[in-house]
């Protein structure tokens, strides 16, 4: 018996493809767009010489590190886990958004400074 992949026994193995195509699966999920108010202020705060590090765990993002100098946790917003910069939005169309401006520039300024 000749199997689909010319051997003279069953292998077990499928039919080889002739000339088809197998596209990647498409995810059912949107994209986040690449326009979001991190992705703006991010790149805005390093032309004024500010570094900064996030960790996200779905909705909330955290604002973890300015410039080095890790976030203590008496200066949490909005989170048990840290400093909650944003929300990522829960609906398809729902925008990012900052928490709170003023909480969130407090703390940069706060926290650019070597400590």
């Amino acid at each position: 018996m000749i199997c689909g992949c010319g051997a003279m026994v069953a292998c077990g193995s499928p039919k080889p493809l002739m000339g088809v195509r197998i596209s990647p699966p498409v995810p059912k999920i949107k994209m986040m767009e690449q326009d979001n108010v991190l992705n703006r202020l991010v790149p805005r705060l390093k032309k004024i010489g500010i570094t900064i590090e996030m960790a996200g765990n779905y909705p909330w993002i955290y604002l973890e590190k300015v410039n080095g100098n890790r976030i203590q946790k008496e200066d949490y917003f909005c989170g048990n886990h840290g400093f909650t910069i944003a929300f990522l939005p829960i609906k398809p169309d729902q925008k990012m958004q900052l928490t709170d401006i003023r909480e969130v520039f407090k703390i940069i300024r706060k926290y650019k400074q070597v400590l």
